[in-house]
């Protein structure tokens, strides 16, 4: 991007007849573009990856805290049923 130089006016009027000096014309090359090679596979924006990274561990969490509680439950039946087959022996 070129930035074209213009004269600034000022209020005094002295400086207002002189101007940048000027550049000299250039001939203008024919920009040419070369196409944008074709992905063998379309590419996974980090921020998909992110988002997906985040989505998995969040499922891990939650197997782990449902395997705890149901682990917690399992064991509290059993020793509920062990003290009931303690009770239920006890001699009269």
């Amino acid at each position: 991007m070129r930035f074209v130089h213009k004269p600034r006016p000022y209020s005094s009027g002295l400086f207002g007849s002189l101007s940048w000096p000027r550049r000299s014309a250039r001939p203008k090359r024919a920009h040419q573009r070369r196409p944008a090679p074709q992905p063998s596979q379309p590419s996974t924006h980090w921020g998909g990856r992110g988002v997906t990274g985040l989505a998995l561990l969040g499922v891990v969490v939650a197997a782990l805290i449902l395997g705890s509680a149901l682990n917690n439950q399992f064991s509290r039946e059993a020793q509920f049923a062990s003290v009931g087959n303690a009770v239920a022996n006890l001699p009269r």
